[in-house]
């Protein structure tokens, strides 16, 4: 008690502050949102965070100019920078989301109809060029410019590739094949600055 005023309570489901009855292992509760704070700070610094429950919603914030960080097994994987910038695989977002990992493998965004089969993707080759849109395709993590198989059930696979001054379509008629394993897609139609090939 502080000033005869309850301020923390410690029973058998765990530690409240700011409230007599916790529901779980720590439970902050008060009635503005400075009560309902967890505040982290590195002396010296000048580096603080916080976690806060307010009016409008649950607040992860980072102070000034620095940044939120998640990391998994030790590594950074995303990263939201102080101007509102999403980064995943890369420390420095230059736009509002920038998707790292160039060179080393393909960069690739994926939809889903379930967990096992993905039907559509929008990629970069592993050198960073080639942006494409693939439908059951998607970019080869080994090969350059090179396409594998995004799903195994049996039917036509198709691409746009915007290549240096070029595009690209691609079309398969219908095939199976082992999911990841590399697929030699046809090239249907050329347009270049000479003109339209078929």
């Amino acid at each position: 008690k502080v000033d005869g005023s309850t301020q923390a309570v410690l029973d058998t489901t765990g530690l409240g502050i700011g409230t007599t009855s916790p529901a779980s292992a720590l439970h902050l509760s008060g009635s503005a949102t400075a009560n309902a704070r967890i505040k982290l700070s590195q002396a010296g610094a000048s580096k603080e965070g916080q976690i806060q429950q307010g009016s409008t919603g649950l607040a992860l914030s980072a102070a000034g100019s620095n940044a939120i960080r998640f990391d998994t097994n030790g590594a950074e994987r995303m990263i939201i920078s102080s101007s509102g910038n999403v980064g995943i695989n890369t420390s420095t977002p230059q736009t509002k989301l920038d998707l790292g990992e160039h060179g080393a493998s393909r960069t690739q965004i994926s939809w889903h109809a379930n967990s096992t089969t993905s039907y559509g993707h929008i990629w970069t080759s592993r050198s960073g060029a080639r942006p494409t849109i693939g439908h059951g395709v998607m970019g080869s993590n080994t090969v350059n410019n090179g396409f594998e198989y995004s799903t195994s059930n049996t039917w036509g696979r198709s691409a746009l590739e915007l290549g240096y001054s070029e595009i690209n379509f691609f079309a398969n008629d219908e095939d199976s094949g082992t999911y990841g394993n590399a697929v030699a897609m046809v090239n249907r139609m050329r347009i270049n600055t000479t003109g339209v090939g078929i």
